[in-house]
């Protein structure tokens, strides 16, 4: 029998469907027994209005019990599925139970993959029996484990192997269910001293963009830390489109989300949301209701929705939160920033009243090439709590 670690035994899987097997075909004689009686009914020779509407009213009960019946079939075929699945994880579990040091190695493996394999299924079934369905972020899979949370993106999206393949660090949190959006972490979430959340900003949620953000998150891991490539929404996939706000007002929101749940997740870690172009307008909507962040750092950005620093609320964990900006003299996104008004300011004009870092000239594309930046980035993750 596989070990608990791995999730639920086969042993339990058969069990449980032999129950429900039982229990359909319970509730079918049950609906085909009240059909018969009805049927009888209606050939009794009594006549009238209410009668008939009783006999309507009547007929509804049964045909409830056999949609249920039919419900509970479709998820034995879910649970026969995931059997083979479990099945095939206990055997490998068997096999390789007799070699101590791959053992180690694999184990890790394995449980995730049992845990993934029990939430996949029960996500299945609550689909089935037209319950809500649980919401794409971590706070409804918060009893799952990074490693889980990355099998089980794995399993709804195997056209992410590649991805995965190409970036065996990353640790895939979250993905939509259309796959047009991905969160990846770089990192132990749970255990790191410092969660860096990248926002990505124009064309972003197109995935031959991906691998780009992948390196940009990975490149400011801080140590002891880790950092996170958010492409948790819909990006605008031209400039032209990146003068609308919509998508920024609608990513904010997702990422209030993401940063409550991963506070909850590991409340004692340093918050640092990076938002670079088009991210640091979704960021500062976010920031100007409620982001949780002990620092937000605006790169290159076209201009934030604040007429100062103060404007924003960030909950912080160490201090008061800080509000940084970068944008590189040969960025020529700065243009783009105009006059400071209620609408649109530039985050490294100084009375906006960030701290701001000077990098070396780059282009707008260029920050992450560059070790200066690098090192910003990292330095802000890893300073001393306060």
């Amino acid at each position: 029998m596989l070990p608990p670690k791995y999730g639920i035994s086969a042993a339990s899987w058969t069990q449980l469907i032999t129950e429900l097997e039982i229990m359909s075909t319970k509730i079918r004689q049950t609906a085909e027994s009240a059909f018969s009686d009805i049927r009888a009914l209606e050939h009794s020779g009594i006549l009238g209005i209410s009668f008939k509407n009783g006999l309507d009213s009547l007929k509804q009960h049964p045909q409830h019990w056999q949609r249920t019946a039919q419900e509970i079939s479709q998820v034995i075929q879910v649970l026969q599925r995931i059997l083979v699945l479990e099945q095939n994880l206990e055997q490998f579990a068997v096999t390789i139970r007799s070699h101590q040091g791959l053992r180690q190695i694999v184990d890790p493996t394995l449980a995730s993959l049992g845990q993934a394999l029990d939430f996949a299924c029960a996500r299945e079934i609550l689909s089935l029996c037209t319950l809500p369905s649980l919401p794409g972020n971590l706070g409804a899979r918060a009893d799952l484990s990074p490693a889980a949370l990355h099998e089980l993106v794995l399993l709804e999206h195997p056209e992410f192997e590649e991805l995965a393949a190409r970036f065996p660090q990353a640790i895939f949190l979250d993905a939509s269910s259309d796959g047009s959006t991905i969160i990846a972490a770089f990192g132990d979430i749970d255990t790191a001293s410092a969660i860096t959340t990248v926002v990505a900003g124009v064309n972003s949620s197109q995935p031959d963009s991906w691998s780009t953000q992948f390196a940009r998150a990975q490149a400011v891991q801080p140590a002891g830390g880790a950092a996170i490539a958010w492409l948790g929404y819909k990006a605008p996939n031209s400039l032209a489109e990146g003068t609308r706000n919509d998508p920024a007002r609608s990513g904010a929101k997702a990422l209030q989300v993401f940063q409550r749940d991963i506070a909850a997740r590991n409340p004692r870690a340093r918050k640092v949301v990076v938002g670079y172009s088009y991210g640091s307008v979704v960021a500062g909507y976010a920031a100007k209701e409620q982001l949780i962040a002990d620092d937000l750092v605006l790169v290159g950005s076209p201009g934030v929705p604040a007429q100062s620093a103060q404007d924003f609320n960030l909950e912080a964990h160490y201090g008061r939160g800080l509000v940084h900006a970068i944008t590189s003299p040969k960025d020529h996104i700065g243009y783009l920033s105009g006059e400071p008004n209620a609408d649109n300011s530039n985050p490294v004009d100084p009375a906006f009243g960030a701290k701001i870092w000077r990098v070396p000239p780059v282009s707008h594309s260029k920050y992450w090439d560059t070790p200066e930046f690098v090192d910003i980035i990292r330095g802000i993750a890893q300073k001393p709590d306060t």
